[in-house]
């Protein structure tokens, strides 16, 4: 039997020519954290204004809140959130 292993995908942002590279919900670093942090606070004045994270497409088998955050968070959301 094999097994296959999928190599989370990535996003990155040129910022004062700098370039950062973000993955799904990575806080291993200061630049992960400010993003995540940026984030959330994005998301807060979204919802604020009545927006709600489709989570239909989600077919893991987890809350509805974790399947908000596991749309919200993904890296492509992180790297703007950054910039």
């Amino acid at each position: 039997m094999q097994s296959i292993k999928k190599d989370p995908g990535w996003s990155s942002i040129a910022v004062e020519k700098v370039i950062y590279k973000f993955v799904a919900s990575d806080e291993s670093s200061r630049v992960g954290v400010e993003a995540n942090r940026m984030l959330v606070k994005i998301m807060a004045k979204l919802r604020d204004e009545r927006y709600v994270p489709e989570v239909g497409s989600v077919l893991h088998d987890i809350e509805e809140e974790e399947k908000e955050w596991a749309i919200i968070r993904y890296s492509g959301k992180l790297a703007v959130a950054f910039g």
